[in-house]
C-alpha cells in the first residue's frame, strides 16, 4: 500500500511470472530462486540465488538485517564515509555495536575487529592497523575481557597496546595496572603516591620507597636498608660506605672512607 506500481519487464530470456502486491516498506524486484518478479526485502542481486544479500525488514527507522558482506566503494576523496546521527534530546547517543553471540563460547575467542588498510610504495596492501576485542575468560562470574590495538613497526604488524582486564600494557600483556615493554620518555612529572614504592625486580630486588618520615633505599630479599633520609635531611647509612663527603648530618653506622 502507498506506492505507485509501475511496469516492470522480465529479464531477457525468462520465463517467469510477475506479482507482487505494494506491501509496504517492501520493493519490487526480481526473485531469481523463484523465477519472478515481486515485492520483497531491499537487496542487491548478481541474479543469482546464492548471491543474494539481503535487507529485511522495515528501512525507516528500524532494524535492517544484512546476510552476507556490505562493500561500498568511491573514487572521490574522503569519501566513503559513513555517519550517525542522533538528534534526539536527551543524554543518549547514536551507537555503533558488534556482536558475537556464541552457543559454545570460549575463552580467547574474538568478538570484533576493525582493520585498516593501505599500500606501501611497492604497491603492497598492508593491514597497516588493526584493532580486535577478545572475550579474555568467558567464566560466567569471572568474565573478563581484552582490547588490543596492533600496528606496523619495522614492517612488522606488532601489538602496541592492549587494555588488558582493567589493565594497560604499551608493547606487552600486562599483568599490573600499567606495564611498558621498552625504553620509555617522559616528558612530565611523574608523582609517587605517599607510602607508594618504586622497585628494581630480578633476584635480590631493590626498592625506592616512603616509610613514615623517611625516604628509604630498601632490600626486597634481605629488608636491610642501607640507605635512608629523614625529615630534618639527615642521611643514615648502614654497611661499609665508601667514597662519600657529607655537607651536612651524616651517621655511618659502621665504616666510612
Amino acid at each position: 500500500t502507498g506506492h505507485n506500481l509501475k511496469t516492470y519487464t522480465l529479464p531477457s530470456g525468462s520465463t517467469g511470472t510477475v506479482t507482487g502486491t505494494g506491501t509496504e516498506n517492501k520493493v519490487v524486484r526480481w526473485n531469481a530462486t523463484a523465477g519472478n518478479i515481486g515485492d520483497g526485502p531491499i537487496l542487491f542481486s548478481d541474479a543469482t540465488a546464492t548471491a543474494l544479500s539481503t535487507f529485511g525488514g522495515n528501512i525507516d527507522g528500524k532494524d535492517i538485517d544484512i546476510s552476507g558482506d556490505f562493500h561500498a566503494q568511491s573514487a572521490i576523496g574522503t569519501k566513503p564515509f559513513v555517519t550517525l546521527t542522533n538528534t534526539n534530546a536527551d543524554a543518549n547517543s547514536a551507537q555503533l555495536i558488534f556482536k558475537k553471540i556464541s552457543v559454545s563460547p570460549a575463552d580467547g575467542d574474538e568478538v570484533a575487529r576493525i582493520y585498516m588498510y593501505g599500500n606501501d610504495d611497492a604497491a603492497t596492501t598492508k593491514e597497516a592497523i588493526l584493532i580486535r576485542g577478545i572475550e579474555k575468560d568467558v567464566t560466567a562470574a569471572s568474565f573478563e575481557s581484552q582490547l588490543e590495538f596492533f600496528t606496523f613497526a619495522a614492517n612488522v604488524q606488532t601489538s602496541t597496546l592492549m587494555l588488558d582486564a582493567g589493565n594497560v600494557g604499551i608493547g606487552v600483556a600486562p599483568i599490573r595496572k600499567f606495564d611498558v615493554n621498552g625504553t620509555s620518555t617522559f616528558y612530565d612529572n611523574i608523582y609517587i603516591t605517599s607510602s607508594k614504592q618504586i622497585q628494581w625486580e630480578g633476584g635480590n630486588y631493590w626498592t625506592w620507597r616512603v616509610s613514615g618520615t623517611e625516604f628509604q633505599m630498601y632490600r626486597g630479599d634481605t629488608g636491610a636498608i642501607p640507605f635512608k633520609v629523614d625529615t630534618s635531611d639527615d642521611a643514615t647509612f648502614t654497611g661499609l660506605v665508601s667514597g662519600i663527603t657529607p655537607t651536612g648530618a651524616a651517621n655511618f653506622t659502621t665504616k666510612a672512607y
